[in-house]
């Protein structure tokens, strides 16, 4: 007998459902707080004297707390895409949906056993992944203030209010890149990987330290394929009967991890290397631009891992002619 424990987490309470022999047997509510969690762990463990598994939705800095906690308490956990929620929660026809609900869908998801346990990436990799998401977010900010620039006259008084917000978003981007720098500088095991990431053409300090922080523990990886479905990149078919819908991407993944690596595919192709060739073979072949682009960020992806899982540099005559071939676009 196994127990199934979904979790709706939310900024301020967590809402559970149990599961136990296809049953809802259990359905609470408690604080996200240290010690509604621990309370949580313990109503769990006391009313149920079997294996436990636990699980919750991805919600950003919201589940960290309950996360780290179970983990500390050595009971497994999923955090699960909360996408897959929402489409349980249409497979089931269910009109509305509420946190106790949401609990259910994730508990019954559980117990079919599809998505990989939760492993703690440590406290040096989340904040790392923090800086790189609050870069994201201050660069897109600096390019609407960009753009409003446009709206007002040079030298009105809208215009230097621009201007000048403008200046402190570049200075605070400054800031925030030089602590990653210091951040992976000081951080040997960081060091290492993304010192071996940087030999990947087009990838540089901030990409590879987004792949990083995003893909944590290279080695519960068993193949690239895997790093490349985590990171959304796998291509998506529907086929039904003679009807062939154009395939696209799952975008599974972490989206600001893939709009860094987009730069450096176009990066790649505007110099002279095996990127830049294996990009040419897919145009040659009829493939349009954007495909062709999407393919060299698969190969990146690819071959940041081989350097990581090899721990060595990355070579054209190692990762590179072999390993990127057109006929494996």
């Amino acid at each position: 007998m196994k127990a199934f424990v979904g979790v709706d987490v939310c900024k301020e309470n967590l809402d559970i459902a149990v599961i136990v022999e296809n049953k809802v047997c259990l359905s609470r509510q408690f604080s996200n707080s240290k010690k509604g969690i621990k309370s949580l762990i313990g109503a769990v463990k006391k009313n149920f004297k079997c294996e436990i598994l636990f699980g919750c939705e991805a919600t950003g800095i919201y589940d960290r707390l309950f996360l780290s906690l179970v983990n500390e308490a050595f009971y497994p956990v999923v955090r699960i895409n909360p996408r897959f929620t929402k489409n349980e929660l249409c497979a089931m026809n269910l009109k509305s949906s509420n946190d106790k609900v949401d609990a259910v869908l994730i508990a019954q998801r559980l117990t079919r056993g599809i998505d990989p346990l939760w492993e703690p990436k440590g406290k040096e990799l989340d904040e790392l992944e923090d800086l790189i998401t609050r870069r994201s977010q201050l660069i897109l900010m600096l390019q609407a203030e960009r753009n409003h620039l446009e709206r007002f006259n040079k030298g009105s008084f809208s215009f230097k209010s621009v201007m000048a917000r403008i200046k402190d978003l570049e200075k605070e981007v400054s800031a925030i890149t030089q602590a990653i720098k210091i951040l992976v500088k000081e951080n040997e095991k960081i060091r290492k990987m993304t010192t071996l990431a940087r030999t990947v053409p087009g990838v540089g300090e901030i990409i590879s330290a987004s792949f990083v922080a995003t893909v944590g523990n290279i080695r519960k990886y068993e193949n690239a394929e895997q790093v490349v479905s985590f990171v959304g990149l796998c291509p998506q078919e529907k086929i039904s009967g003679k009807s062939v819908r154009k395939s696209h991407l799952s975008r599974s993944g972490d989206s600001l991890f893939r709009k860094l690596l987009y730069m450096g595919a176009v990066s790649n192709i505007r110099r002279e290397n095996v990127f830049h060739e294996y990009y040419r073979g897919l145009i040659s072949r009829g493939k349009s631009a954007k495909t062709a682009l999407v393919a060299i960020m698969r190969k990146m992806v690819r071959a940041m891992f081989a350097v990581l899982r090899d721990e060595i540099p990355f070579s054209t005559e190692r990762y590179g002619k072999q390993k990127l071939s057109v006929n494996n676009a």
